[in-house]
């Protein structure tokens, strides 16, 4: 990540909850992100995430729409969590209707995968593999 550059972002609604999110793409995503995105996002509905994802993703067709652009509007978990964490994480997102979550573990976790997948609950769906490679 470091040749990239990382992104943070936090999110502040108007009854003071805040959320982070993290990914790569540097300084061109900060400055997507920060001159950009936050125009479509003031004011909107936090509920409403389908329109708003879409507002960002037409927004985007000057820019390109794959690569750095997309990825400031993922939700990528990029094998970093635990089966506990992620079992919470899909529970408090529940009232979002967030489609997927990608990677939350490390692609060999075979068994925590296996976990999740019988302990959740929610309609968020689990997303994995791209970091699994075969010869």
């Amino acid at each position: 990540i470091d040749v990239i550059g990382s992104v943070i972002v936090e999110i502040e609604l108007t009854n003071g909850i805040n959320g982070v999110g993290i990914s790569i793409g540097g300084e061109p995503a900060c400055y997507i992100i920060e001159h950009h995105f936050s125009r479509f996002l003031k004011g909107e509905d936090q509920h409403n995430i389908e329109y708003l994802w879409d507002l960002m993703w037409c927004s985007l067709i000057n820019y390109g729409r794959k690569g750095l652009t997309i990825q400031a509007i993922s939700a990528d978990c990029y094998m970093s969590l635990t089966v506990g964490y992620t079992l919470k994480l899909l529970e408090l997102i529940k009232p979002y209707n967030i489609k997927w979550l990608e990677e939350p573990l490390p692609p060999d976790q075979y068994n925590g995968y296996a976990q999740i997948k019988k302990e959740n609950h929610s309609t968020c769906l689990l997303t994995c593999g791209e970091h699994e490679y075969t010869r």
